[in-house]
C-alpha cells in the first residue's frame, strides 16, 4: 500500500531529463552503490513530480490521499483487537437525531456523524474511513497554508514531515471527536482567511464566516482560532485594505447567521453544554497543581510534535543557514507574519487562560492547536536552506514509516493483548451488546429501544447493538438531550449496564426503577484462542409495558 501510494508521486513530465540531472547532483557524493543509484533514481522521479508546473499539485494531492488510504489500513491492523474509542461512539449516538446541540458539546461532530452512518453502517471499519478522510483534510489543508506562505519545495516539505504526525497516523488517528473535526476545520478556517486577505472580495469573506462558524459550532474552543485570525487581520501590514473591502463584514454576517440556531438551541433551556464547559473554569483540582496540568498539556504537544521535527531533521541535515535569505518562493512575507500570529495565539493563549483562571488544561485539548507550529517555526527560518533533495528524503522517511506502522502496529498490538489482558481498550462491550440485544429479542421479540449507564459505557452499547438504541447517560441526564420524554423508557422499556463496583451507576438505575429484573453477565474478549481478563457487567432489564 505504502510503496503504491508513494509511487503516484512518479509521473513523467516533459522535465524530467532536467529535474534529474539536478537531482543527481544535490544528491550523489562519490561514484554511487547499486542500491544508492536506485535510491537516488527515486527521489529524481519524486522531485520530477513535486516540480512539474502542470503536475505539482496534482502529485502532492495523490500523495496526501495515497497517505489516507495507509493509515486507514494502519488502523484497521493496528485495532483490530479494540473497540473504538469512546468519544467516536459518542458520536455515533449524538448522530440519531440532528439536534441544535449535544449536552457536552455543540453540534457539528454530531451531524457529520449523523449523515456518515446513514450512508454507511455503523462498524470500526466506517469510523477509521471517517477518521482518515478528516485527518486528509486537515493536512491538504495544512499544506495549501505552508505552500502558499512558505513557497511549494517548503510546503512539500512540511507536507512529508506532518506524516508522522501521531495524530495523523498511527495510535491517535482513530479518534474521531470534537478535536479531530477541530483539527480538520481549523486548517481550512486559516486558508480561507489567508484568501480572504488577499482577494478581499465578499465571496471569499463568505467562505471564511461560514468556516469560521463550522469551527465554533464543533467545540467551543474552536472560538479561539476565531479569535487568533481576528487578532491577525487586526495587526497585519495591509489592515486597512482589508477592512475597507466587503470581505471582513460580510464574513461577520454569516459566521452570526450560521451560530444563530445554535444560539437559539441555547436561550431554549438546552444550556448543558455551556455548563459543561463552565465546569472547567473554576480553578485546578484541590488535589493537583497549576504546573502539573500544564505539564501534561504541553508535554503532549510538544511530543508529538517531536515526531514532525524530528522528521524535517532527518530531511534537512546536514542543515545549512545562508544570508541574506533566498528561497522561499516569492511567497508573501505579509502572511507568513498573519500565520506566525494565529499559530502563536493558538499555542500561548491556553497558557494564558490556564494561568488567569487557574483552568486545569487536559491534554487533548491542544490536540487541534498546534498544527500551524510547524510551519511558523520554517516561515521564522527563512535563511535555513530547504532543497529538493532534502524534500524527496522527507518522502522517502514518510513512506518508510508508514511501512513500518504498517508492519509493527498489528505485531504491537498482538503482544500488548497478551501482556496486557485488562487493559480498558479490551474491555468486551461490543460482545456484551450483541448480548443484551440478544436477550431482549429472545424475551421481548422487538428493538431495544433504549440503553442506559455510564457514558464510556453506554455509548459502545448504542454503537454495537445491532438495533442502536438511544443511549441515556447515568452519569449526566443532561448529556442525553435526545431523549426529550423520560417517561418513554419505563413505556418502551431499557436496559441499564453498570460495571463491577460501580455504586452511583447502581444507584441511579435502582432510582429509574427499583423493581427490575436484574442479573449479572461476565464476559471475556477472545482473539484466536487468547482471551482478555474476564469482565463482570450487573445488567437491569426494565420490561416494555
Amino acid at each position: 500500500m505504502v510503496r503504491t501510494g508513494f509511487a503516484c508521486l512518479v509521473l513523467a513530465t516533459p522535465a524530467t531529463n532536467f529535474v534529474l540531472e539536478t537531482a543527481l547532483m544535490e544528491s550523489l557524493h562519490g561514484k554511487p552503490t547499486m542500491r544508492h543509484s536506485a535510491i537516488t533514481r527515486l527521489k529524481a522521479r519524486i522531485v520530477a513530480a513535486l516540480r512539474s508546473r502542470r503536475g505539482g499539485g496534482g502529485a502532492m494531492a495523490l500523495a496526501i490521499a495515497a497517505f489516507a488510504a495507509t493509515g486507514f489500513v494502519v488502523l484497521l491492523l493496528g485495532k483490530a483487537r479494540q473497540d473504538l474509542f469512546m468519544d467516536t461512539a459518542e458520536a455515533f449516538t449524538w448522530g440519531a437525531k440532528f439536534l441544535g446541540g449535544y449536552g457536552r458539546h455543540p453540534p457539528l461532530t454530531g451531524w457529520i456523524a449523523g449523515v456518515w452512518y446513514r450512508i454507511l453502517p455503523p462498524a470500526n471499519w466506517a469510523s477509521f474511513l471517517l477518521s482518515s478522510l478528516t485527518i486528509a483534510l486537515s493536512l491538504a489543508m495544512t499544506v495549501l497554508i505552508a505552500r502558499r506562505v512558505l513557497g511549494a519545495r517548503r510546503g512539500a516539505l512540511i507536507a512529508f514531515a506532518m506524516m508522522l504526525y501521531p495524530l495523523y497516523i498511527g495510535a491517535k488517528a482513530d479518534h474521531f471527536n470534537n478535536y479531530q473535526v477541530l483539527l480538520a476545520l481549523l486548517p481550512l478556517t486559516v486558508w480561507l482567511f489567508l484568501v480572504a486577505w488577499d482577494k478581499r472580495t465578499a465571496l471569499a469573506g463568505a467562505a471564511l464566516g461560514l468556516a469560521a462558524a463550522a469551527a465554533t459550532l464543533t467545540i467551543y474552543s474552536g472560538g479561539l482560532g476565531v479569535a487568533a485570525i481576528g487578532l491577525a487581520a487586526l495587526i497585519g501590514r495591509e489592515r486597512r485594505a482589508f477592512f475597507t473591502s466587503p470581505a471582513p463584514y460580510v464574513a461577520a454576517l454569516v459566521f452570526v447567521a450560521a451560530l444563530t440556531p445554535h444560539l437559539a438551541w441555547l436561550l431554549s433551556g438546552h444550556d448543558a453544554s455551556l455548563d459543561y464547559a463552565a465546569r472547567y473554569a473554576g480553578g485546578a483540582r484541590p488535589d493537583r497543581g497549576e504546573l502539573y496540568y500544564l505539564g501534561r498539556y504541553f508535554g503532549q504537544q510538544i511530543g508529538l510534535l517531536a515526531f514532525v521535527f524530528g522528521a524535517l531533521a532527518v530531511a534537512l541535515w546536514p542543515r545549512r543557514l545562508r544570508w541574506p535569505a533566498r528561497g522561499l518562493g516569492g511567497a508573501p512575507a505579509g502572511e507568513r507574519r498573519l500565520v506566525v500570529a494565529i499559530a502563536a495565539v493558538l499555542v500561548l493563549a491556553p497558557l494564558a487562560a490556564a494561568v488567569a483562571l487557574a483552568l486545569p488544561l487536559q491534554p487533548d485539548w491542544g490536540n487541534s492547536l498546534f498544527f500551524l507550529v510547524p510551519v511558523a517555526v520554517l516561515a521564522l527560518l527563512p535563511g535555513l536552506v530547504v532543497t529538493w533533495s532534502a524534500v524527496a528524503r522527507g518522502a522517502l522517511l514518510a513512506a518508510v514509516w508508514a511501512l513500518a506502522l504498517v508492519v509493527g502496529l498489528p505485531v504491537y498490538e498482538a503482544v500488548n493483548f497478551r501482556l496486557r489482558p485488562d487493559y480498558r481498550a479490551y474491555e468486551p462491550l461490543s460482545e456484551l451488546a450483541r448480548e443484551l440485544t440478544t436477550r431482549w429479542h429472545d424475551r421481548f421479540g422487538a428493538k431495544l429501544p433504549f440503553v442506559v449507564a455510564e457514558l464510556e459505557v453506554a455509548a459502545p452499547l448504542a454503537f454495537y447493538s445491532p438495533d442502536h438504541p438511544l443511549m441515556m447517560s447515568a452519569d449526566e441526564t443532561m448529556f442525553s438531550p435526545w431523549i426529550d420524554d423520560p417517561a418513554a423508557l419505563k413505556t418502551k422499556g431499557y436496559i441499564g449496564v453498570c460495571r463491577d463496583g460501580d455504586g452511583r451507576c447502581a444507584a441511579f438505575l435502582h432510582g429509574l426503577n427499583p423493581a427490575a429484573e436484574r442479573f449479572d453477565v461476565t464476559l471475556a474478549r477472545s482473539v484466536r484462542g487468547v482471551s482478555a481478563a474476564p469482565h463482570l457487567f450487573h445488567v437491569e432489564v426494565s420490561p416494555p409495558r
